[in-house]
């Protein structure tokens, strides 16, 4: 239905690459994506490192943290020189799980903040991204009834939300 539509092509590029990645096909869902960024480097429109979400999350499920990292640093920096903190806040909530899964909980924390201080309230997926992540820091700290009750909060936003993978997520945070 898009055929002929480049930026439309690129777009839906992206999504079916994800849905192969949640499938476990990760060279495929790779492939995909370097389609759709090539897609829209035709149109002059470098967004590969801005919309980094997808394919960072899809790198996280196959297991590849520093991958995920070195995209999201990379669309978090392009964000934040552009001054966007919408997209950045999301950024940087995915950044700190990518960096805690790597065991850099300091560091990982500084970026649940950053997320904390740029997302809007009705921000859902941010707000409970970055919730997650603090709550495990929490608890890996030995404050583990902040942590609980933070992880809480988190699964308690995810069930106002259609967000099916994050609300696991949520749940495997708690």
């Amino acid at each position: 239905d898009v055929k002929g539509n480049p930026s439309s092509e690129a777009e839906l590029l992206r999504q079916i690459a994800g849905l192969h990645s949640l499938a476990g096909r990760f060279d495929t869902a790779r492939e995909l994506f370097a389609q759709s960024n090539a897609g829209f480097a035709e149109l002059g429109l470098a967004l590969n490192s801005v919309l980094s979400h997808a394919a960072a999350v899809a790198e996280m499920l196959a297991g590849n943290f520093s991958d995920a990292e070195r995209r999201l640093r990379d669309g978090y920096e392009a964000l934040a020189a552009m001054g966007e903190n919408a997209l950045r806040s999301t950024s940087a909530a995915f950044l700190s799980r990518a960096i805690l899964e790597q065991g850099r909980s300091d560091e990982a924390e500084r970026y649940t903040a950053a997320s904390e201080t740029l997302a809007e309230p009705e921000d859902l997926l941010t707000q409970m991204v970055w919730r997650g992540v603090r709550a495990r820091i929490l608890c890996e700290r030995g404050r583990v009834a902040d942590g609980e009750a933070l992880a809480r909060q988190d699964v308690a936003l995810a069930e106002r939300t259609d967000l099916v993978n994050f609300h696991a997520d949520a749940l495997l945070d708690l």
